[in-house]
């Protein structure tokens, strides 16, 4: 028997891999043959008595053999930004053209078609429609519940092996999942592409039931903000966080998994927590912020954001090494303060204490 996950890019097709595989182990035994394409023998994969294997790419051979194929798909304006945010991709329509090719054919061929939103409820109804799709005896509730458990340890431990891109037995990739939310596409994915995904791919929007922007309706990074945020992609990467609150927290996760940055460090003007750490990095008082030389850009992170706009000002730092972060995540305000108003040319006072968010 050979049994397929081939879903979508980002669409919880790596958590679908692992549900079938603690489903098929936890009924025929651990020796089931499991893995990334490019990780097994393909000789042995056709000829094992029990298998399971992960894959993107359309493969006739791998079809022709395989007793199940399931398959997952995700709103295509959140695919393109988790496949950007996490791995980089070119954001364009030929990228998605390649994408569903594969896709498609995979999904003409399914016993099972999981919606992204299914998957990531993670409950014991998505776990028992996988077992039923690979025509399985039925589990117990309490066992549905235990190879949760299992999946959940599993991926709050698993790393890449050493030279590796994912782990070996989950195909989890470090840091694998960055932003799980639906519609994310709203905040991250510039209005342009947005419109060209709709007129592109209307009709299979459509036919997976994906909601189609409204005439007038304002989503997406507005066209010029984006263009601004590549150019400064490309000018500063190592950034130093302003802040030891909620907020630093937010814009460490957003900075973590938006490619091209690095965070050396925090920054606060509390002067309990210099020398301290904080998120396995250091704190810096601000005078320790203009010794080192390590960084290209502060980032606010801070309730305070004019104040201490002004204060990095006044020590010294150009418009174009600091940059404000956005509260909700996006990257929209991951620019220099040269290019918002309220942090134009007007001198700003600095408070007579300034400390970081709570």
């Amino acid at each position: 028997m050979l049994v397929v996950s081939a879903g979508l890019f980002r669409s919880g097709s790596t958590w679908l891999y692992n549900a079938a595989r603690h489903l098929l182990q936890a009924q025929l035994g651990p020796d089931v043959l499991s893995g990334w394409i490019e990780d097994v023998d393909r000789k042995e994969l056709l000829s094992a008595k029990h298998a399971l294997v992960k894959i993107h790419e359309f493969d006739e051979e791998i079809a022709g053999n395989a007793q199940f194929i399931l398959v997952s798909h995700r709103d295509l304006r959140d695919m393109m930004t988790s496949l950007h945010r996490k791995f980089a991709a070119d954001l364009t329509v030929e990228r998605v053209h390649t994408v569903l090719r594969d896709y498609d054919r995979w999904e003409q061929r399914a016993t099972l078609v999981l919606r992204y939103e299914e998957i990531l409820m993670a409950n014991t109804r998505v776990l028992s429609r996988i077992a039923d799709s690979l025509k399985l005896d039925p589990f117990s509730e309490r066992e549905l519940e235990q190879i949760l458990v299992e999946m959940e340890r599993e991926a709050a431990t698993s790393k890449p092996e050493r030279g590796r891109r994912s782990n070996r037995l989950t195909g989890l990739h470090q840091n694998h999942r960055i932003d799980g939310r639906m519609g994310q596409w709203r905040e991250w994915l510039p209005a342009g592409f947005v419109r060209e995904i709709e007129v592109e791919f209307a009709d299979w929007m459509k036919r997976h039931e994906y909601a189609m922007t409204k005439p007038g309706e304002v989503v997406g990074v507005a066209d010029e903000i984006w263009n601004k945020i590549r150019q400064f992609e490309g000018a500063a990467k190592r950034v130093v966080i302003f802040g030891t609150g909620r907020s630093a927290e937010r814009a460490w996760d957003v900075l973590l998994n938006y490619p091209g940055f690095c965070v050396k460090a925090f920054a606060d003007n509390d002067p309990e927590k210099s020398g301290t750490m904080f998120r396995n990095l250091p704190v810096w008082s601000p005078n320790e912020l203009l010794r080192n030389c390590d960084w290209d850009i502060v980032c606010i992170a801070s309730q305070w954001q004019q104040e201490i706009a002004a204060q990095l000002r006044q020590m010294g730092l150009e418009p174009e090494q600091i940059a404000v972060n956005d509260p909700l995540g996006r990257p929209s305000l991951l620019l220099g303060i040269r290019d918002w108003p309220e942090f134009g040319s007007t001198r700003m006072e600095i408070p007579s204490k300034i400390v970081g968010e709570p």
